[in-house]
């Protein structure tokens, strides 16, 4: 199990997003949700805290490489063949 630094949210609250992430909302949307259901202040590091911890959690992968890419795949392809 990833142990997540965290000193400002529970487990509770990060499991509540969590959940609603998995159900096919996004992290802000939940994020947001989460504030509502506990009392909090929604803030813009506070989506960016979230967005973190579940991309940490394996949850979410924000983090694309372009080389990874169908665009930059057919761009290469079509480089090689011009060559």
């Amino acid at each position: 199990m990833l142990k997540i630094k965290n000193n400002k949210y529970t487990k509770q609250q990060i499991n509540f997003v969590e959940n609603l992430v998995h159900k096919g909302e996004s992290v802000t949307r939940s994020t947001m949700q989460m504030c509502l259901e506990f009392g909090l202040n929604y803030s813009e590091n506070t989506g960016r805290r979230f967005r973190k911890i579940m991309q940490k959690l394996g949850i979410t992968n924000n983090v694309v490489k372009v080389e990874d890419t169908d665009v930059f795949k057919e761009a290469q392809n079509k480089t090689k063949i011009n060559i």
